[in-house]
């Protein structure tokens, strides 16, 4: 966009890139290029948070900047990994949840909120964009079940059916068996605190998995996207309206005291992290 412009445009040039909905999601990419004015950016960061009550983020220009890019591969990983599992989408959800900072939604009630074909568009164009070594490309294919929604247009809640519909001859919702691929009623799943208890079963391997890999793959993107780990921190709690994101220093508070399985997640995913502290990673797991 600048090749060609004076280089004092280049000083003063900024992409700005809000999330929707933008009343309640206060992250704010503010894109900078090598030859931005430091100045121009100190100003937009103050202007977004007085005018604008956003925090302003600053990422480099990379393919899907960092919010869309991370949160696109956690997305990614949790929806692969709970059907190759066999683990049903209600367990997903709750045991991915609150505990790691994840809207009370989920992953797969954000995939049935905004579309299961749409979350496959989003990938595949940071896949067209991104290096062949990139992890994005582990999950190169979307999983069969995925592909027969899609051919099936069981695609949202929006459309009538996606991976949860309201059922005609029931009080309660269906969702789809992560097995079987049909409709099935709805389970109330056991709060967050019974589950974790759970480790080393499915769930805890599940989220064991998914939080891993989304943290060293954040991690692995400083400071290809960033300059530093807090930045990711500010722009993944902010992106996401929760208070823990999901890549951090300190692991949140409530993570050090629970069960055995909470302490294994804790020390794997602090792992990936060591490098930037001068720690060696195998001191952690």
């Amino acid at each position: 966009m600048l090749e060609g412009l004076p280089e004092r445009f280049a000083g003063e040039f900024l992409i700005t890139h809000f999330f929707n909905p933008p009343r309640i999601i206060r992250l704010l990419e503010l894109v900078s290029g090598p030859k931005i004015n430091p100045g121009v950016i100190a100003t937009s960061r103050d202007f977004a948070d007085r005018a604008l009550g956003k925090i302003g983020v600053v990422c480099k220009d990379t393919p899907g900047f960092f919010g869309c890019r991370i949160g696109t591969y956690r997305i990614l990983v949790a929806e692969s990994e709970a059907i190759a599992m066999g683990l049903d989408f209600e367990e997903a959800d709750a045991m991915i949840g609150k505990l790691f900072g994840i809207p009370s939604t989920g992953i797969f009630g954000v995939l049935d909120l905004v579309g299961v074909d749409l979350m496959l568009t989003t990938p595949r164009n940071l896949q067209n964009t991104l290096p062949n070594t990139d992890a994005d490309h582990e999950y190169g294919r979307e999983p069969l079940l995925i592909s027969r929604m899609i051919d099936e247009n069981r695609l949202s809640r929006q459309s009538g059916a996606g991976i949860s519909r309201g059922s005609p001859d029931r009080p309660i919702r269906e969702i789809t068996d992560v097995t079987m691929g049909d409709g099935r009623p709805q389970r109330q799943i056991a709060s967050e605190g019974d589950v974790r208890e759970e480790h080393p079963g499915l769930r805890g391997r599940y989220a064991l998995v998914v939080m891993k890999k989304a943290l060293a793959y954040a991690a692995s993107l400083v400071p290809e996207v960033a300059e530093s780990p807090y930045a990711v921190d500010d722009a993944m709690r902010t992106g996401a309206a929760s208070p823990s994101p999901p890549i951090s220093i300190s692991p949140p508070r409530e993570m050090s005291t629970q069960s055995q399985m909470a302490s294994g997640i804790v020390s794997c995913l602090t792992a990936p992290l060591a490098w930037w502290r001068g720690e060696r990673a195998d001191d952690y797991c």
